[in-house]
């Protein structure tokens, strides 16, 4: 498996990324495919959704795309998360 780290300038390989695993795994995010897609799907909502956050990366596994992580913090008034990781 290969990691890189991106940046916001490199935001249509996260959206692809992210498309597939919405697709792929609706039950792994608290957004749905159809949120991303049509009037949602907009360059620049992509790259805000990677601008602001510590660390980007995709995965890639023999060249195709395995997952994704971010690096952010969320805080609430019942619990703190460091980071994001989704995996297709």
């Amino acid at each position: 498996m290969k990691v890189n780290k991106i940046t916001v300038e490199e935001w249509t390989l996260w959206r692809e990324i992210r498309l597939q695993a919405l697709e792929e795994a609706p039950y792994a995010f608290g957004s749905t495919l159809a949120d991303w897609q049509g009037e949602g799907d907009q360059e620049p909502r992509w790259r805000s959704r990677l601008e602001n956050v510590d660390f980007n990366a995709i995965a890639t596994l023999t060249g195709k795309n395995a997952g994704m992580v971010r690096r952010f913090q969320a805080v609430s008034a019942t619990s703190s998360a460091s980071f994001s990781l989704g995996i297709i």
